[in-house]
């Protein structure tokens, strides 16, 4: 691997990425053949067939509606059955376990989402949203304190905000087309 990244050949970041992605899944199979078949939790579940089978299936598709017979099934198992193994070696049950799943994976997909939306800001902009933010905030305090004189004076500041809210809504448009 570090052959290859000292190369620098076409193709070597991809290279060295898969080949260390091929170490630690093999990493990961030597230490979980070492697990004792008493140890609880999800990690140590993947090495029993029937569990496993379970676990993989709702970390492979976690937004998959599930029922507990449905679970029984994959494993070739009852409900009850597969709902007493999974919980001994598991340490919770199969549907809190895909609760917690889901939560787990939608963090990780608004984590994911929310830097997406900062990138797209940034790059639209050229300003992180909180500069902008400061911007408009300094603007709208100095208007705020600025006199109003004069008539329709009530009617300039509607017409502001407005024009404001829609170059915002036109900003957020831009983000997400």
């Amino acid at each position: 691997m570090t052959a290859e990244m000292r190369e620098g050949a076409p193709g070597s970041a991809l290279v060295a990425q898969n080949l260390s992605q091929m170490i630690l899944a093999q990493a990961l199979r030597l230490s979980l053949a070492d697990v004792p078949k008493e140890d609880v939790g999800w990690l140590s579940a993947l090495t029993d067939p029937n569990p496993g089978t379970v676990l993989r299936a709702m970390q492979n598709d976690p937004g998959r509606a599930r029922m507990l017979e449905a679970l029984g099934r994959i494993a070739g198992m009852s409900r009850t059955c597969i709902a007493q193994q999974f919980r001994s070696r598991v340490g919770e049950t199969p549907m809190g376990f895909l609760a917690r799943w889901r939560r787990m994976s939608a963090a990780a997909l608004l984590a994911e989402g929310q830097h997406a939306a900062l990138a797209g800001f940034n790059r639209v902009t050229g300003s992180l949203p909180g500069q902008v933010a400061r911007i408009h905030w300094h603007e709208s305090a100095r208007r705020a304190s600025e006199p109003m004189q004069g008539r329709g004076s009530a009617q300039r500041a509607e017409r502001r905000t407005k024009s404001r809210k829609a170059r915002m809504a036109a900003l957020l448009w831009r983000l997400l087309g």
